[in-house]
């Protein structure tokens, strides 16, 4: 404790003494950021610009931008990540790097930058990525200052019309986009010097576009304007020059759309509104490209106010006619964030791409829109797409599409060939294959088309065809790898999925019922079988035989993680290690997860003073649960959550003596001097003797027998490893501190350790040194280490409710209000998994143990 407070001292004074110079270094970078995000957005229009003259003008063929256009962006880019790392970088000036001296990004005060955890996005599009280092200020600025500069170019040439070799209208067209580009960038220019003006301390003034700095600059930017519309109006106002309505080039003939587009600036008026001659025309371009200009501008200084809300609406007009009678959400798999298990090593796992549900939309609120309000949802349904979205399939033949069950117990299909699992009734449907119902089990001629023993040599032709169901699996298998042990998780969607959405605001809550089949069969780089080239490979039921991809396992970056997997490439079944019951209670608000008395006692030697937030139910099936009340009632007594059950033998799944009530319960116990406050149920029987099968509670109870809890040689025991709350070091000078703190949004981070040497990249391959990570100098050399990887050390994830009650852990969605039939939300939830039938799974990944989710995705309306 001496030693805390001692360092605690130093740092408090070095803080003091290094304070101004801090604060100095921090309005340095805050200049750098607005400078170069501002360089940026005027380059990029600039290098569009250039490129949409050119195809106007017949030089050039487009689509911009071209190869030109996208080197000088590419240029501007690397420019702009530069000057942010040269001033925000810390001692490398490299953002992300060593983060040595790198500021705290999310951080407010005068050493903190007061950005938000993601990125605020623009007009409904795509820029959401994590901020967690000055890395992240970059891609956000770069990904709002594209969709500026993208959409003001769709507007200003993208309906232009053919001039049709008439000199006149051809000016007008060009001096439009030409004109109306340099007053976003002269704007942008002027708003990135009031800024500066300010962080150096020259004023103190709001710098919006309305009240810019202290006056001048608003001079700057109303000079600026005349400077477009006098432009415009010289090039399209017909003899007089001016945008007057006499003799003026009409909107119709220009090109230029009929309405202007949805979208406000901050804090003034909708730019929305008919466009009917060259002066609204003019109204229209000036509005908007205001609207471009001052939402890049306040993106760059979030430390002078929250990112209007106006930047980030919808531009779409309201949405009319019935409401919609289905929709349908695709997870974005690698932004997926999954975390299972107590030990850590399975946190932060990504799912695969195409993840798709389709439902039914009924009983609004409303009966049109944009009027519907809160609407029911049930499905699944069959979802659109194409094949790599088809997950309706034969439960144990998953390569064989269905509609019904009837298609899985009576129809033939497609065995090899390029139509491999189609339905079919002729051979001829199947090219390259054969059309049956059975295939060879075993021998030279296994999964071969048969109707009889003989076609079989070596084998047997007994599988006649599926038996079905024919049910819906959630997604692509999911490969994972914790610890360095893999896994192959097959979802199956197990019942109905029912819930409510409200499609004026976006919010929804859905229970997605799972059972999640666990095949720990794969290589560290192939949990999963892999669709490749059209054919399974690696391991699996179905290797060489024909597929198509239902997803993609990739990094948030878009590197490939675990390759291409497919529902035609199903693991071997008989090495299946488990079948979990899982609900998805998925919801667009935060939920929290409150450490309560009523959740089970932690069992791990050093922690039994301590609550865990799932265990197992004291029965065979073992499943996930939070509390008593989550497990059936069991062998005559009541469920309990992480109690004593009889593993193996004729009793398996049976109850053991356990405690029910009072301070010990779902403990073992002998007696009920052990269950304080409650009593020792005991389900002890006679083994064998005059009283066989008799209660018993010693063996003199069972004469010529004895007093057994479980009965054909099993153990009173409990699956799986024995639970606590984390794997997390802890500081003995320090008791009072918890070992695992919350770090970000669904983030904990274990303070004290440990830490595992890993790839920088593919974190799930442990290192020694950076050659590891190499797939040239690796030993052997591996072809599937990605390259430009380095060897790190990074603190192991946790839960950080680190057992204590009253202490949480959250799980933060959220909703998106739909925008020209698109809403982009972000859904979570918490599960109890259970532990499986494979130690090396159940102790690599801790279970069992809690689970989260977080699933950004797009939900598609009336599709």
């Amino acid at each position: 404790m001496k030693t805390l407070l001692r360092s605690a001292s130093i740092a408090l004074l070095a803080i003091a003494v290094c304070a101004p110079t801090a604060g100095a270094q921090v309005v340095k970078c805050q200049r750098s950021i607005a400078k170069a995000s501002s360089q940026f957005l005027q380059a990029r229009v600039k290098a569009l610009q250039k490129c949409e003259e050119g195809v106007q003008k017949g030089s050039l063929v487009g689509p911009c931008p071209d190869g030109k256009a996208t080197a000088s962006i590419d240029k501007a880019r690397g420019k702009l990540n530069a000057a942010i790392g040269k001033s925000c970088g810390g001692e490398d000036k490299v953002c992300g790097g060593s983060l040595v001296g790198e500021f705290p990004v999310n951080a407010a005060g005068p050493a903190g930058l007061d950005w938000p955890t993601s990125c605020p996005n623009f007009e409904k599009g795509d820029c959401s990525n994590a901020i967690t280092d000055c890395s992240g200020i970059s891609e956000c600025l770069a990904c709002v200052a594209g969709g500026a500069s993208d959409q003001a170019m769709d507007l200003y040439y993208d309906d232009l019309e053919p001039s049709g070799g008439d000199k006149i209208l051809a000016k007008c067209q060009l001096s439009i986009g030409k004109a109306t580009s340099a007053f976003l960038n002269s704007k942008s220019k002027i708003l990135q010097k009031c800024w500066d003006a300010r962080l150096n301390g020259k004023h103190s003034n709001p710098c919006d576009g309305v009240s810019s700095g202290d006056g001048k600059y608003l001079d700057a930017i109303t000079k600026a304007e005349n400077k477009k519309i006098a432009t415009i109006c010289k090039a399209c106002g017909g003899a007089d020059k001016l945008c007057n309505g006499v003799d003026d080039i009409s909107p119709a003939t220009i090109g230029f759309p009929s309405d202007c587009t949805f979208v406000s600036p901050p804090g003034q008026a909708s730019c929305a509104g008919p466009i009917t001659d060259l002066s609204s025309l003019v109204t229209c371009v000036d509005c908007v490209t205001g609207f471009k200009a001052d939402c890049v501008d306040r993106l760059q200084v979030p430390q002078f106010g929250a990112y209007p809300t106006e930047c980030n609406s919808c531009s779409e007009p309201p949405a009319t006619g019935l409401c919609p009678t289905s929709l349908t959400f695709t997870a974005d798999g690698p932004a997926v964030d999954l975390d299972t298990g107590f030990t850590g090593l399975a946190h932060n796992a990504h799912v695969p791409t195409n993840g798709r549900i389709t439902l039914a939309v009924s009983g609004c609120d409303g009966v049109n829109q944009p009027t519907c309000g809160e609407c029911t949802v049930n499905g699944p349904l069959a979802n659109p797409g194409g094949p790599e979205f088809d997950t309706q399939r034969c439960q144990d033949a998953q390569w064989i599409r269905c509609t019904a069950d009837s298609d899985c117990t009576n129809a033939t299909s497609c065995i090899g060939g390029a139509n491999n699992g189609a339905l079919c009734t002729a051979a001829s449907q199947c090219p390259g294959g054969g059309c049956a119902n059975s295939t060879c089990e075993g021998g030279t001629n296994d999964n071969a088309p048969c109707s009889a023993a003989s076609e079989c040599p070596g084998g047997s032709c007994d599988h006649s065809g599926a038996v079905g169901p024919c049910i819906f699996f959630f997604g692509a298998p999911l490969p994972l790898v914790a610890g360095g042990v893999p896994t192959c998780v097959v979802n199956e969607i197990s019942g109905s999925i029912v819930g409510t959405i409200n499609l004026n605001d976006g919010s929804s809550t859905t229970n997605v019922p799972l059972l999640s089949k666990v095949f720990p069969v794969g290589g560290e780089f192939n949990p999963c079988p892999r669709c490749e080239g059209g054919v399974c490979t690696g391991h699996g039921q179905r290797i060489g035989q024909a597929c198509v991809p239902n997803g993609e396992s990739l990094y948030p970056s878009g590197q490939t993680q675990f390759g291409t997997v497919s529902l035609d490439c199903p693991p071997n079944p008989g090495s299946e290690a488990g079948a979990l019951g899982i609900n998805l209670n998925i919801a667009t608000g935060t939920q929290t997860k409150t450490v309560e008395a009523g959740n089970p006692n932690c069992r791990q030697t050093g922690y039994t003073g301590l609550k865990c937030l799932c265990d197992s139910c004291n029965n065979g099936t073992a499943e996930g649960c939070s509390t008593n009340g989550d497990c059936p009632a069991n062998g005559g007594g009541p469920g309990i959550c992480g109690g004593l059950r009889c593993i193996g033998g004729s009793e398996t799944g049976q109850p053991c003596r356990t405690c029910v009530g009072g301070t010990n319960h779902g403990s073992g116990c002998g007696n009920a001097s052990v269950c304080p406050g409650g009593t020792c149920w005991n389900p002890r029987i006679c083994n064998g003797g005059a009283n066989d099968l008799a209660n018993c509670n010693q063996a003199s109870a069972c004469p010529g027998g004895t007093c057994a809890e479980c009965l054909g040689g099993g153990s009173c025991n409990r699956p799986g490893e024995s639970t606590q709350p984390n794997s997390c070091a802890d500081d003995t000078n320090t008791p009072q501190l918890e070992g695992c703190i919350e770090s970000g949004p669904n983030i904990g981070t274990c303070v004290f350790g440990p830490e595992d040497q890993v790839c920088s990249i593919q974190t799930f391959h442990v290192c020694v040194t950076d050659a590891d990570c190499d797939p040239v100098l690796a030993m052997p050399p591996n072809s599937n280490l990605l390259p430009g990887q380095s060897c790190v050390a990074i603190s192991r994830s946790c839960f950080p409710d680190n057992g204590v009650i009253g202490n949480t852990v959250e799980v933060s969605g959220s909703p998106d209000v739909p925008c020209g039939g698109i809403s982009k939300p972000t859904v979570g939830t918490f599960f109890c998994v259970a532990p499986v039938e494979a130690s090396a799974v159940n102790a690599a990944g801790g279970l069992p143990a809690l689970g989260r989710v977080r699933i950004p995705g797009v939900v598609d309306i009336n599709p």
